[in-house]
């Protein structure tokens, strides 16, 4: 196959080349604007992270009071025991209950200022309190306790405060 460096004069091209070396100038051509297509990608997304990677540092050179929160409260502790997580889902479900959504029972627990940790903390939190006694599926996602609390009950004599 001949080289750019030794391509005859335009007007003997035609003359030069055979019908197998246009078809491999052909498919040269295709691979070409195959691979100028892949970088081009390519530089797309390296764009794309240089963009991030500015953004991140420029959020990091802020002061931490200008920094935006991620919506919990600040000091969020972690639960990190099983027990731990179903003592407070437990307490959760007897203030707000009968029955919550997984989804719901997470924000109440980010509201009393905990935070479960994991890829997928709503995921963590019903790994959690799927396998303890205290608490049953009563629709998809939807928990209450094992024997639920009757909201509208006056308090008994055991649970009304002492004078």
């Amino acid at each position: 196959m001949l080289r750019r460096e030794e391509t005859p004069h335009s007007e003997t091209l035609a003359t030069a080349f055979g019908e197998a070396q246009i078809e491999a100038l052909q498919s040269l051509r295709s691979h070409c604007a195959e691979k100028i297509r892949e970088c081009e990608a390519e530089l797309t997304k390296h764009k794309e992270d240089d963009r991030w990677a500015a953004s991140m540092l420029e959020l990091l050179n802020q002061p931490t009071s200008a920094r935006p929160t991620s919506g919990r409260p600040t000091g969020a502790r972690p639960l990190t025991s099983r027990a731990e997580t179903c003592d407070l889902v437990e307490e959760i479900l007897r203030e707000k209950g009968p029955e919550m959504h997984y989804r719901d029972i997470y924000e109440e627990v980010a509201a009393h200022g905990f935070e479960i940790l994991g890829k997928d903390p709503g995921n963590s939190l019903l790994s959690r309190i799927c396998g303890d006694s205290r608490f049953m599926r009563v629709a998809a996602g939807t928990y209450q306790l094992t024997a639920p609390v009757n909201h509208s009950a006056p308090p008994t004599a055991e649970a009304a405060p002492r004078p």
